[in-house]
């Protein structure tokens, strides 16, 4: 005689895949109307997935504790066991991505170093910012920033078509930027000086000099790195 719990279980599975096909049929078939039913192939692609993931997953948690824990809360049991492939494909990604940036933010620290800086604000409304770096290698660097107020959001605007300074592995390169500011609003308190760098690998990266304590990581092809002290260029 067949196991009524099996057979009970085997009803579940049969109920969920009828509710996946009933459900694949309107996404593909429903008149469109936006939303969520104009990605039907691929809303039934990852419907089918759950549905899989989730028949595995009660179909071990059922065998493992249906005498002791009856049916029902086998299936509830089996809900968050849906989650686990997914958060280790995640985690798997993040581990991947981090270990990348890392990578990136490494070869960024060999462009260049900065030897000097300054600001000075030259008429109402405006902030320079003057920078000296030394090239570690080969490389083109683009001079940005920014001014960051008192209460922690950015005041200045960056000047579009900045230019491009060439620089080779040993030399150095002066670079400044005028920011503007609205004439009545109150100074930058904190500037933040950014570069753009392109040196053998194709792919440019950004170097952002600011008020932290640590080197750190701003993302891909990005290094945040603290900000020396004051000193105009000689």
């Amino acid at each position: 005689m067949p196991d009524p719990d099996w057979a009970l279980h085997g009803i579940v599975l049969g109920v969920l895949a009828a509710i996946g096909a009933v459900l694949t049929l309107i996404a593909y078939v429903a008149p469109s109307r936006g939303g969520i039913l104009e990605l039907g192939p691929v809303v039934a692609f990852f419907l089918w997935i759950g549905l899989g993931l989730y028949a595995a997953a009660s179909t071990l948690t059922f065998a493992a504790f249906r005498k002791s824990w009856g049916a029902f809360p086998c299936y509830l049991a089996a809900l968050p066991l849906v989650a686990v492939p997914l958060l280790v494909k995640r985690g798997r990604e993040s581990f991947s991505l981090s270990r990348s940036d890392r990578k990136q933010q490494a070869e960024l620290l060999t462009r260049f170093e900065l030897v000097s800086w300054s600001q000075r604000i030259p008429s109402p409304g405006r902030l320079r910012l003057d920078s000296e770096i030394r090239a570690l290698k080969d490389l083109e660097v683009q001079f940005e920033g920014r001014g960051i107020c008192a209460a922690g959001s950015a005041v200045t605007s960056v000047p579009k078509d900045l230019e491009k300074v060439r620089v080779t592995a040993g030399a150095t390169a002066r670079l400044s930027v005028v920011l503007e500011f609205a004439p009545d609003a109150p100074p930058p308190v904190r500037p933040v000086l950014q570069f753009l760098t392109w040196a053998e690998d194709p792919q440019y990266g950004i170097t952002l000099y600011e008020k932290i304590d640590r080197d750190r990581g701003g993302g891909e092809w990005c290094v945040r790195r603290p900000l020396p002290p004051e000193r105009p260029p000689v």
